[in-house]
Parts: structure tokens; C-alpha cells; sequence
């Protein structure tokens, strides 16, 4: 809520106010942070005449580095080295200018990047990135996140203090760095601390069995207002689990479809993709309603799709977000709000419902 990177407990919810004051729940995948010595620069390998020391940070800690070069020319720099990482993945990076107003970040193997600390904007690139952004955190310091698919192992991490644009040789200044993350994947998820190993966050999931009466065995109707990540794997972003097959499941598709489906021991009773497809980081709020013969889904006042030829699975009794019943079908979704009605809302009420 203050702007702050804090860590959370095992099995404590995780609360993400970046979009609202109010805060979202968090849930992500498992993810590995690649590099050992996320806070520490000064374990990194200083090359040429660079140097490490500590400077101010942006939220309050005493986990930023100022990499000065201190005399000569060449390629001063510090560099992660021990990686071997193929994958699509994803390095996240806080920096700031300090003497100097820019940075390159290489990543040997693949190519490299630079950007303006000044006006927080990417500079020149040496090769095709699947993604850059950079976003200003205050104190000065910009979050920088590369996505980018290499053709070869990925070994080593260089960061750069740069005099300009497409500069990588320089005599002297400074750059400051905080929290290094490197994690396959398409995109990043939130900062896992290492102090000298790789460090691996499970998957993050939500489940509850509610009292008798909460979910509708005959029907009902399910609200989720969140923020959906599409990725690489058919995320599950609700799911009513019942006995011997039974479930109801509601689907982030990797064509960027809402999918909502319905399954009684093996037979398929609904399936329902939405009309319109989504992209990642997308806030939807999403409703649908189940009875004998009547099944609807509805996204952001709209109607998505229905289906009049089904049954309702029966023994319905445990509610799960961002998971089904085993690993792998976990995504980055933050949860704005869930509700769970035992009665089968009209159209009218949908489309209201999604829409206010």
C-alpha cells in the first residue's frame, strides 16, 4: 500500500494495491529467481575497474548499489555469471541515475539494450526484445522488465553504467541499481529475495469448502472482477470441484478466451468460449449462472455465449481460484472480488452485475 517491497509469509494472502486502494489478491505461479544474489551487487563479478557500494534506495532499505567506474576505458561493468537459461524469461531491475543518466543491460548469449534513467524511455537495442517496459517507482528509480525468447543459452547478466545512448565505453561515473530478477517466463511476477542460491515460489492458489447451501447444486450464479494473465498453460481462474469428475470451471484460455465449461464424470455438459478475446493485464468482470438447460456467461455487461442443452454436476463443494485439483494451472491474476449466489441470475442482472 505505501510503495514498498515487503515479503509475505508462507500462506498468508498477498495484497496488491497498484491498481486500487482497496487491493486485489495476488495470486501467481511458481517461479525460480535465477540470479543468486538478488540484493547483494557487491557479490556480482566486477569487471575493469568498476566498484560496488551502497546508496540510497527507493523504498527505505539499504539494498541499492552504486556501480561506479573509477578510472580507464573499456567495458566497466558488473556481471552475474553461472546462468545457463534457453527458455522465454523475463529479467526485472530497479535503477537510477546517479553521475550518469544511462544504463545497458546485456545478457550474454543474446543481445543487449540501454536506457535513459533521466527520462525513464528505452534507448537502442542490439537485437529483437519480445518486450520492454519501464516504470518510474519514485526516489528517482525506474522498474526496467525485458522479455526476450534467445536463441542460445543465456550465461551471464552484465549492467552497465553508460554515458549516452548506444554508448558501452566509458572512463568514469555512476549508476544505482536495486533487485535483480531473472525467471523464465513470459512476464514477470512479483520479487523473489536470494542471498546466495536460486530461490523457488511455489504456486499461489485459493480454496475454501463452504457450508452447506453456499454453492447452488441445481443452480447458482458466480461473479470474478479481476485482472487475467493469458500465459502458457489454460489458467484456471475459478473452479465449484465436486466428486468423481464433477466441476464447474471457469478457463483464461492462450487464445485470450474466456472459457466456461461444465463436466459431470468425463461428459461435457457447457462449453461456452467468449466471443471476445482479452490480452494480458486485462480487468474483467466476469458472471455466470447455471441451471438444468441454462448456461450463460457474460463479461463486462455483454453476453459471451450461452448454451441451453446441459446438466448440473451435483456434490459441488469446494471453491478454488487460480488452481484445479494439481499443479500447472496456476497464472498471474489479481482478484478484486469473488461472489458465489445460489440462484440462477437473469440476463438483466448479468449484464448489470458486469457492468457497475
Amino acid at each position: 500500500r505505501d510503495g514498498l517491497i515487503k515479503t509475505a509469509s508462507n500462506n498468508v494472502p498477498r495484497v496488491d494495491f497498484t491498481d486500487s486502494t482497496d487491493g486485489a489478491l495476488l495470486l501467481e505461479p511458481a517461479r525460480t529467481n535465477l540470479v543468486n544474489y538478488s540484493k547483494d551487487f557487491s557479490s556480482w563479478t566486477q569487471v575493469e575497474t568498476s566498484t560496488v557500494s551502497i546508496a540510497d534506495s527507493f523504498d527505505g532499505s539499504n539494498n541499492a548499489y552504486r556501480v561506479s567506474i573509477t578510472s580507464g576505458s573499456g567495458f566497466q561493468t558488473i556481471r552475474k555469471t553461472g546462468l545457463s537459461v534457453s527458455n522465454t524469461q523475463t529479467f526485472t531491475i530497479y535503477a537510477k541515475k546517479d553521475t550518469l543518466n544511462f544504463t545497458r543491460i546485456l545478457f550474454g548469449g543474446f543481445g543487449s539494450f540501454w536506457v535513459d534513467l533521466e527520462n525513464g524511455t528505452q534507448g537502442t537495442t542490439s537485437v529483437s526484445f519480445d518486450d520492454i517496459t519501464i516504470t518510474s517507482v519514485g526516489n528517482g528509480f525506474f522498474k526496467i522488465v525485458a522479455t526476450f525468447t534467445p536463441t542460445s543459452a543465456v550465461t551471464h547478466v552484465y549492467l552497465y553504467p553508460s554515458v549516452g545512448d548506444g554508448n558501452a565505453n566509458q572512463t568514469s561515473g555512476s549508476v544505482i541499481f536495486q533487485y535483480a530478477q531473472l525467471e523464465v517466463g513470459s512476464y514477470a511476477t512479483s520479487y523473489i529475495p536470494t542471498s546466495g542460491s536460486t530461490v523457488e515460489r511455489v504456486a499461489d492458489s485459493c480454496s475454501q469448502t463452504p457450508t452447506t447451501g453456499i454453492i447452488g447444486q441445481t443452480e447458482g450464479t458466480v461473479f470474478v472482477n479481476a485482472k487475467i494473465t493469458f500465459d502458457s498453460r489454460n489458467g484456471r481462474i475459478f473452479v465449484f470441484n465436486g466428486a468423481s469428475g464433477n466441476f464447474i470451471e471457469l478457463v483464461g484460455k492462450l487464445n485470450g478466451k474466456i472459457n466456461y465449461f461444465v463436466r459431470i464424470s468425463g461428459s461435457t455438459q457447457a462449453d461456452i468460449d467468449s466471443a471476445t478475446t482479452y490480452t494480458s493485464g486485462d480487468t474483467l468482470k466476469i458472471a455466470f449462472a447455471y441451471k438444468l438447460n441454462d448456461f450463460v456467461l457474460y463479461i463486462n455487461g455483454t453476453q459471451q455465449g450461452a448454451d441451453t442443452g446441459g446438466v448440473v454436476p451435483s456434490s459441488m463443494a469446494q471453491v478454488i481460484l487460480n488452481n484445479y485439483t494439481g499443479p500447472g494451472f496456476n497464472e498471474a491474476n489479481q482478484y478484486n472480488d469473488v461472489r458465489i449466489y445460489n440462484t440462477a441470475l437473469t440476463d438483466a442482472e448479468l449484464a448489470t452485475l458486469t457492468t457497475t
